[in-house]
């Protein structure tokens, strides 16, 4: 109802006490173009125009978008299984489009893969199917590390197709490898590609329908005429406007900037529906009369080509599908052209209704808005008994609402103005709330870097960057994380993580001096002498003249050198009864002293050895060279405990001045002696079963040294109320010989062990 009568119409558009009166949009009107415009100008339906992306642009994922369609796809794997609709002997294939997707795949595929043993699916056989033309981009996946694992396994494979394109789904991937299309459903994962594809453009004008034609016009001209003006101005300084002119040259080369003319063509929904082959003209139809219904005027966009990808996928796979499908929505109110445009390419929101309506049953389809924006996800099945799958349906919608990708994405970007003043507390309640994704930690990456992480933080924050590692899928052509956290992973003394991230950088980018270096650092410190030689031999040939790779190299050789020299160590001697355990025993070095004191700064450990206190890493440094001497001299051994992945976790002292001797013979040259052992195991690696391996990793060196030692016992000492200490001594053959009060009730147990 209008609040005007018949009498009133010729009063629309006057003013009603200076407030105007609301009258009806006028039809979409085309571009206006100058003579020169039209003679350059070419108009071409929507769908042909040369507007659109020609590759499609990785839009990006986080951890949320992970967890969604994972639990989603783990539902509907569950309720498949139970109602017995797969074939367990043939596999379930994981369609992804678009190749730049390909790392969302990969950390997909690892995910379900991941979760399948718990969960009970490890009969069910997935296999991603990555959508990849061109030879580049094959070559490209055929080589990321993960890909190749997964090919291995028969988990992944590559068909040679262009999503964008219209021919079918090739049946055999560039392996030659035939796909099995008809024994299982088949899942469709279509993240932020269809919104890139051509899409027909209307203007919906109440009752009326009009069609777009596209072109594209240069600005750069009009940019020159502005120029031109501007001369006229500053005719009186010719060089500033010579300077002028090539700055706007170079400005307009550089930017490309290009309009979008539009020529509106007034059709109609039948005329529409014989543009289209006959499977897709009752699905036009039904959209436009769908908008025409709404008695607005408006610009409406529809999804031809995602339809077509759509139809196409079930024709390939006539068991059925699961479908999901993310992409920016176009609004109830329409959608618009960008006026201006950077690389001549536009992408329009995704018309989730239009979508939608390519399935008969729209029971089959649900459509869920993400908080915080304008993205909609949609889940679809295509296959039989898919009216019975109501806990899919229920998962994915409560993943939506509880945990939605864009919300994360806003929490992300919003990081990067409080990098500088969240704890690192914070820092870690924000890794963890993200599922630990490798997007959050980038932002504070170059933070912790500076500044360094507190000791107390050390250890909780280790643990995080392995779950970090674990998410974080390389980039191919573009990879810096790995190498800034396997920085980051040196810094905290996590010399696993920091080997595994130079390892990958160079399994990507080739060998680098800076790889080079820090593999080799890593490797020193973790006992792995070979591989640090080698590495820093490498480095040094790559870039003769860097001098922390001539100093590397220098202190790597010396410590080399000085392991073959003294007496009391042989680098050969293993214990098979150890092996798995990943600890050695090696000379302790300078390079270790800041993990000494690191893991010996706790008082208790230096009260339970009656050893020095040391309450700076000065005093360290200090008493080093007296226990160099001591070392040289043959005269006290000290050992490092040297884990794997940790490096440095505590040490063993061997006494063989202050020996006690074994015979009465008057020459003590040819006793035999007993040495004095003590151990510890740093604060950051205790109750971790290290003190037990540690303490037999060194009876068996001394066993073996025992001979050229003229050594036929190992004496040690711990005080009664060091039960644990106590017991593993007990466990690994000492016999106690004696006690003694020491200070009142205070008693020290002695302890001996033949060898």
């Amino acid at each position: 109802m209008t609040e005007r009568n018949e009498a009133n119409l010729d009063n629309l558009g006057k003013a009603f006490k200076g407030v105007e009166y609301a009258t009806l949009s006028l039809a979409p009107q085309s571009t206006p173009l100058t003579e020169e415009q039209k003679h350059g100008c070419a108009f071409m339906p929507a769908l042909e125009a040369k507007v659109w992306p020609k590759t499609i642009r990785n839009l990006g994922y986080n951890q949320a978008w992970i967890e969604l369609y994972a639990e989603s796809i783990l539902a509907w794997l569950h309720e498949a299984n139970q109602s017995k609709l797969l074939d367990l002997s043939k596999p379930v294939y994981l369609l992804l489009l678009g190749v730049v997707n390909y790392r969302l795949g990969l950390a997909l595929l690892r995910r379900l893969l991941h979760e399948q043993a718990s969960q009970g699916l490890i009969e069910t056989k997935l296999c991603m199917v990555f959508t990849v033309d061109g030879k580049h981009n094959q070559t490209l996946l055929s080589n990321h590390p993960d890909f190749s694992y997964f090919y291995e396994r028969q988990q992944a494979l590559i068909v040679n197709w262009d999503t964008s394109s219209s021919s079918t789904i090739p049946t055999h991937a560039l392996d030659g490898t035939a796909l099995i299309t008809d024994a299982n459903p088949a899942i469709l994962i279509g993240h932020k590609v269809f919104s890139q594809l051509p899409q027909t453009i209307y203007h919906i004008h109440y009752q009326q329908i009009f069609r777009a034609e596209l072109a594209l016009i240069s600005n750069y001209g009009d940019c020159l005429n502005k120029a031109s003006h501007s001369q006229q101005a500053q005719s009186e300084m010719p060089l500033l406007w010579e300077m002028h002119k090539q700055h706007t040259l170079k400005r307009v080369a550089q930017h490309n900037n290009q309009e979008v003319a539009i020529n509106w063509l007034q059709t109609s929904i039948d005329e529409e529906a014989t543009k289209r082959n006959e499977a897709l003209s009752e699905w036009v139809k039904k959209v436009l009369q769908h908008h025409t219904l709404d008695g607005v005027s408006k610009m409406i966009a529809v999804p031809d080509n995602a339809v077509k990808v759509i139809r196409e996928f079930e024709i390939t796979f006539p068991k059925g599908s699961m479908q999901l499908i993310s992409d920016g929505a176009q609004q109830a109110q329409g959608t618009t052209l960008p006026g201006n445009m950077r690389d001549c390419e536009i992408t329009l929101p995704l018309d989730f209704m239009a979508l939608n309506q390519v399935l008969a049953d729209d029971n089959k389809v649900k459509t869920i808005e993400l908080p915080c924006g304008h993205e909609q996800v949609s889940l679809s099945m295509s296959h039989r008994l898919n009216s019975n799958f109501d806990y899919t349906r229920h998962v994915f919608e409560q993943i939506c609402k509880s945990s939605s990708p864009v919300t994360s994405a806003h929490v992300i970007n919003s990081l990067g103005n409080v990098v500088d003043v969240l704890s690192e507390e914070q820092i870690q309640a924000h890794l963890v709330q993200s599922g630990y994704d490798p997007k959050v930690l980038a932002k504070f990456l170059p933070r912790l870097l500076k500044k360094g992480v507190s000791v107390s933080s050390r250890i909780a924050l280790c643990d995080m960057l392995d779950n970090v590692w674990q998410n974080h899928v390389v980039d191919m052509e573009y990879e810096t994380f790995a190498f800034e956290l396997g920085l980051l992973a040196i810094d905290l003394s996590h010399w696993s993580l920091a080997k595994s991230c130079m390892l990958m950088r160079m399994d990507i980018s080739g060998p680098s001096t800076a790889c080079l270096h820090n593999l080799a650092l890593s490797a020193w410190a973790t006992g792995e002498l070979d591989i640090a030689e080698q590495s820093i031999t490498l480095a040094s040939d790559l870039n003769p003249d860097d001098t922390q790779v001539r100093k590397l190299k220098s202190d790597v050789f010396a410590f080399r050198n000085r392991c073959a020299r003294v007496a009391w160590f042989e680098p050969s001697i293993t214990d098979e009864r150890l092996e798995g355990v990943g600890l050695k025993l090696l000379p302790l070095g300078q390079h270790q002293l800041g993990e000494f004191f690191l893991q010996y700064r706790r008082p208790d450990i230096a009260e339970r050895l009656r050893s020095v206190r040391l309450n700076t890493f000065a005093q360290l440094e200090s008493i080093w060279p007296i226990w160099l001497e001591e070392g040289d001299l043959n005269q006290k051994a000290h050992f490092a405990l040297v884990h794997e992945g940790f490096g440095l976790i505590g040490g063993v002292v061997v006494d063989f001045d202050n020996q006690e001797y074994c015979a009465d013979a008057g020459d003590t040259s040819s006793a035999l002696r007993a040495a004095q052992m003590s151990f510890w195991i740093g604060c950051d690696y205790q109750n971790r079963g290290f003190g037990k391996a540690g303490v037999k990793l060194a009876i068996s060196h001394i066993q073996q040294l025992a001979k050229p030692l003229h050594l036929s016992h190992i004496k040690t000492s711990a005080w009664l109320h060091n039960y644990a200490s106590r017991r593993i001594l007990t466990r690994t053959g000492f016999t106690e010989y004696k006690r003694i009060k020491v200070g009142g009730s205070t008693e020290e147990v002695f302890y001996e062990l033949s060898l």
